[in-house]
This record gives structure tokens, sequence and C-alpha cells, in this order.
């Protein structure tokens, strides 16, 4: 297929997935109000390796110049080391009887995924970016049981 360089997609779908495994170091600085109720400060740095795959189709390509093929589908798959930082804000309660505890978190958190995503194909098909990091942040709920 040959395309005008003028021509752009009208219409961008992307999917993508990251996994990965390595280690992780954090600090955690809590202030206890009561025997069972605390508000926590929560700071972690990870390092993961991993695969990061993506799947990216353009269609409705501006001006129509190819009905019968009007669709385009990259897919990429490559393995990365990223690194991940994390920051919690939060309140805490416990529950607690002889053998088993029960714990209730709620806050705010922060993620910054680094060297995680590239962008290349989740832009306009004649000029990409280069690369981009993924930032996360919205409230949080956790729940811990122990026996």
């Amino acid at each position: 297929i040959e395309f005008p360089s003028e021509v752009s997609p009208g219409k961008v779908k992307g999917k993508s997935s990251f996994w990965g495994l390595g280690p992780s170091i954090g600090l955690e600085l809590t202030y206890y109000i009561s025997k069972k109720f605390s508000v926590f400060f929560n700071g972690q740095f990870s390092l993961l390796a991993g695969d990061f795959h993506t799947k990216t189709s353009y269609e409705e390509f501006e001006p129509d110049t190819t009905p019968e093929n009007s669709e385009i589908t990259i897919k990429n798959s490559e393995t990365r080391i990223s690194t991940v930082e994390q920051l919690q804000v939060g309140i805490d309660k416990i529950w607690t009887s002889k053998s088993l505890f029960v714990e209730i978190a709620l806050g705010w958190e922060i993620q910054v995924w680094e060297k995680q995503m590239r962008l290349n194909y989740f832009s306009t098909f004649v000029s990409p970016p280069s690369g981009s990091d993924l930032s996360l942040y919205g409230p949080f709920i956790r729940l811990k049981l122990g026996f």
C-alpha cells in the first residue's frame, strides 16, 4: 500500500500490556492515632525486567484514497527493563482476634512507570513520537487478611 505523505488516520486504536519481575525497595512511615487506627506514607522503587506487547490499528484514513485497504495494524513485542516509582498516602484500620487480623487501608497513590510504554504506534501515522512514560494516580483501597 502506498499512501501520500499527507494521509493520516481518522481513528487510532491501541492496546498494550506489560508484565515484569524484579526487586522492590521502599520506606513506610506510620503515625498511630490509636492502637488500631493509623495514617501512613509509603514510597517504593521497583526495577522490573519484562515483556511489553502492543497492537495498534489505524483506520478511516483521510483523505480516503483506498477504501478496500482502510486499516493498518502494527504489532510490537519487546523485552525491556522498566522502573516504577510509587507514592501512597492513606489511613489504615485494623481488627484483630486471637488467630486472625483484618486490615483495611484507604488512600491516594501516584505511580510512574518509566520506559514501560513506547508511543511510537499511538500517534499520527506520519510523525510518531519517540517514547513516553506512563503516570497513574488516584484513590486506592487495600484489604489484608492474616491468620
